[in-house]
């Protein structure tokens, strides 16, 4: 899986740690199945938009700034 996918997986995970919240948990709240988050959480599959949106407004994130978060992290790393 590309950077890109792994760093947004790891901050959604980090996210919902932070919030407390089980992988099922937000399952519930989001209705995308807690295996399809445990493998963006992992960087095993990539988010599309619409799912990424939905997790961050779930997480009480602005998707731009978590977008921008997840850039500023790869800009670091390169």
């Amino acid at each position: 899986m590309n950077t890109y996918s792994k760093i947004c997986g790891e901050q959604i995970k980090k996210l919902r740690e932070y919030k407390r919240l089980s992988l099922r948990q937000l399952a519930e709240r989001t209705e995308i199945p807690h295996t399809a988050i445990r493998n963006y959480e992992n960087g095993e599959r990539s988010m599309d938009v619409d799912q990424l949106c939905i997790l961050c407004k779930a997480l009480g994130k602005d998707p731009k700034e978590f977008l921008d978060e997840c850039f500023e992290i790869i800009e670091q790393l390169n």
